[in-house]
């Protein structure tokens, strides 16, 4: 046992205690070093919360899962999508900084900050999105998914574009 490491007890559903002893946790066997290693998860995602950065590492950490199946299975199957790839890296880092914002102060500046990075992100997905859209065929599973789309985007972009002038 670790230098002042404290004893713990405490009495949990059978439901809980088979989830424990089925959780698979790196480097954790018994239902003591699985609780040590909720802890400190737990830790890592309360102190994750409190920065951008560390919001974000702990977002890539959830979205992992994700991104690891589709690459695997990108692999297997000899195929890969743009729209896939930028929207798996825009929602990391979109959550990120949303999940962050919670953690900052009262001051009311703040929110144009935040809505000017909310727009950023949205505004840098739209342009990538749309840049796919130059070519009839562009690289994803479909390669036809982001033209069948632009028709309606590309009607508002020119109502926009008349009510601006």
């Amino acid at each position: 046992m670790a230098p002042n490491a404290v004893n713990i007890s405490a009495r949990i559903s059978q439901e809980d205690a088979e989830f424990i002893s089925q959780l698979k946790i790196e480097g954790a066997k018994t239902p003591s070093d699985k609780l040590r290693a909720i802890i400190a998860d737990a830790r890592r995602h309360h102190r994750g919360s409190q920065d951008y950065l560390s919001c974000f590492h702990m977002m890539r950490e959830m979205f992992a899962p994700i991104v690891e199946k589709v690459r695997q299975l990108e692999h297997e199957h000899d195929r890969h999508s743009e729209l896939v790839n930028h929207s798996l890296g825009w929602l990391p880092d979109t959550v990120a900084f949303m999940v962050a914002f919670g953690q900052a102060g009262d001051d009311p500046e703040l929110l144009q900050k935040f809505e000017n990075g909310i727009a950023d992100r949205i505004f840098g997905l739209m342009q990538s999105v749309l840049q796919m859209g130059i070519t009839r065929h562009c690289n994803c599973y479909d390669s036809a998914t982001v033209m069948r789309r632009m028709q309606p985007v590309i009607h508002i972009t020119k109502l926009i574009q008349q009510h601006a002038e």
